[in-house]
């Protein structure tokens, strides 16, 4: 179940991506898996990556992925989030968009959240003036009996992409109710 719902919201983003033109066969993308990622103290394996650009070649160091997906069957939300400001702290915040699913592979019940870098208000400003920034849970959305709660969450295309779009085609991608009902079957 777990591998399942990994493979699952990659073929969405490829679908989605590819429906606005954009192709991992034109190197517009890659789909990174679960490649291992060296932190400041310890390594971790993402469930599923995403890097814009083409794949590095062999042997070339490995960029960090613009977006991570974290999957817990047997993590709890608060773990999930931990993982999440890993992610961002340890890539340099490189890593901006980390989506989180906490899925019961019994019942398909699910509890999904989109983290993004946030202005942190309670630090306040920094000697140059400019707030610095933390990861923090900006959607969410709760699947429970096969019921979505709450409208599309979205990814944003240019920090998906690291660019802004270059034709009207290349938009947010909506993680509607319906994809989260099939990601999580």
């Amino acid at each position: 179940y777990h591998e399942k719902i990994s493979r699952q919201f990659d073929t969405w983003i490829n679908y989605a991506l590819s429906n606005m033109g954009l192709s991992f066969i034109n190197h517009d993308f890659w789909l990174g898996g679960a490649g291992r990622s060296a932190g400041r103290m310890c390594s971790k394996e993402a469930d599923a990556s995403f890097s814009p650009g083409m794949e590095p070649a062999a042997g070339a160091p490995i960029p960090w992925p613009s977006l991570v997906l974290e999957v817990g069957l047997s993590e709890s939300v608060p773990r999930l989030q931990v993982d999440a400001r890993w992610w961002y702290s340890n890539s340099d915040h490189q890593t901006q968009l980390v989506v989180l699913v906490s899925a019961n592979p019994r019942s398909h019940d699910a509890d999904i959240e989109i983290w993004t870098p946030v202005v942190n208000r309670r630090v306040g400003a920094t000697t140059s003036g400019q707030h610095t920034h933390a990861l923090e849970c900006t959607q969410s959305a709760r699947l429970r009996n096969g019921v979505v709660s709450g409208d599309a969450l979205e990814i944003d295309f240019q920090t998906l992409m690291g660019r802004p779009s270059q034709n009207p085609q290349e938009i947010d991608l909506q993680l509607t109710p319906l994809c989260i009902q099939s990601i999580c079957r």
